[in-house]
């Protein structure tokens, strides 16, 4: 007979070790939200979704209304709310269970960064992209929020599970992977003592359309994350995507359990960007054509090149480019005077050395970053 999840009260996880580096080959028990089987045991419900109304959520009314807007003019440094981020606010800090659609760059973040700030106790960010962990970490150690995610370092693992068990943490927010959630029995069980204590304020799930096998980017360990309306009945779940169909959005509801789940739709156009289409050369030609355009662009100011991204097909693609842009010969001396730095970013590189690379991108001592769509969009 399977161990129930009673079994677990006590964060003794059998065949969970938290210690070990995993291989790709190796699978590991799903002893967090997944123990409880939740693909075959808790069945998706069709659920009604409703469109979020600016008469009901775009007001400053609520009690909670002074203060978020104080927040975001002394900690985010804004001066005020942008396209739906006010509705969003207002709807998880109602203990509300949301879709939040809104286009790369639009804000989405703050949506739930705010909240989290607002009032004390722990949102729980689940990502997909390790890079796109570590630039929200970076930004809001800039503005002075506590925040971490957990990786696989033990000393920094155990410093965050103490801070979660006292009575009122210290974190805010903490972001993990949803391989982390599902398969993390010490992190069940710390999830499960702060719900017990109301220091569960919500749950956030990035790119929220990989729980749809309709999405672009299926991720089968995204469907297990069913089981936190199973876990955490009472926690509002925040789901953000740039992405998502109307089948997708309804079955992103269905497939985490949301009933009468609140929509707030945004338009993807975005107007600050322009979109060019340029046959690609091959070889030395194309680092040469790449060089080009930054110049023709009017890249290159005060002597510096501005900050880019460089998607690449594949790992080699990636450093092959990453090791030709930074070679400076001939005329390239005149041209970029303060050099031009580019360094590779892709799964195959050990996790310290990305983080490298993001860090230096991030501080402007690479301009460049080649890399694959581990980067994140």
């Amino acid at each position: 007979m399977a161990p129930t999840t009673e079994n677990f009260d006590n964060g003794n996880f059998p065949g969970w070790n938290d210690d070990l580096e995993v291989g790709d080959d190796v699978v590991i028990p799903m002893n967090g939200i997944g123990s409880v089987n939740t693909s075959n045991n808790i069945k998706a419900v069709d659920c009604q979704m409703n469109g979020g109304d600016a008469k009901d959520w775009g007001h400053t009314n609520f009690q909670w209304s002074k203060l978020c807007e104080a927040t975001l003019r002394n900690t985010f440094n804004a001066k005020s709310f942008r396209s739906l981020q006010l509705l969003a606010v207002n709807a998880t800090m109602a203990a509300r269970d949301c879709l939040v659609l809104m286009p790369t760059g639009g804000g989405k973040s703050l949506c739930y960064q705010l909240p989290a700030v607002v009032k004390p106790g722990i949102t729980v960010v689940i990502s997909p992209l390790i890079s796109l962990i570590q630039d929200q970490l970076y930004h809001l150690s800039e503005i002075g929020i506590s925040a971490t995610c957990l990786s696989a370092a033990k000393e920094s693992d155990n410093e965050v599970y103490a801070d979660l068990s006292k009575a009122t943490p210290h974190l805010r927010l903490l972001y993990v992977t949803p391989e982390k959630v599902v398969r993390s029995g010490k992190l069940k069980s710390a999830l499960q003592r702060l719900y017990s204590r109301g220091m569960l304020n919500r749950f956030v799930l990035d790119e929220a359309h990989c729980i749809s096998a309709w999405g672009h980017d299926f991720r089968k360990d995204y469907t297990e994350l069913r089981g936190l309306k199973h876990l955490f009945p009472t926690t509002p779940i925040m789901c953000l995507t740039a992405t998502a169909t109307r089948r997708v959005q309804d079955d992103i509801v269905r497939q985490l359990n949301l009933p009468k789940c609140l929509r707030f739709f945004d338009t993807f156009n975005r107007t600050n960007l322009t979109y060019e289409v340029h046959p690609k050369l091959k070889g030395k030609a194309m680092v040469s054509q790449i060089k080009d355009l930054i110049v023709q662009r009017g890249l290159v100011r005060n002597a510096r090149v501005q900050s880019g991204i460089i998607y690449c097909f594949s790992q080699n693609d990636c450093e092959r480019l990453a090791t030709e842009l930074s070679k400076i010969e001939g005329d390239d001396r005149r041209r970029f005077p303060r050099r031009l730095r580019a360094a590779p970013y892709h799964a195959g590189l050990p996790e310290a050395t990305r983080k490298k690379h993001q860090e230096m991108w991030q501080r402007g001592e690479v301009q460049v970053i080649c890399a694959t769509v581990a980067f994140g969009m």
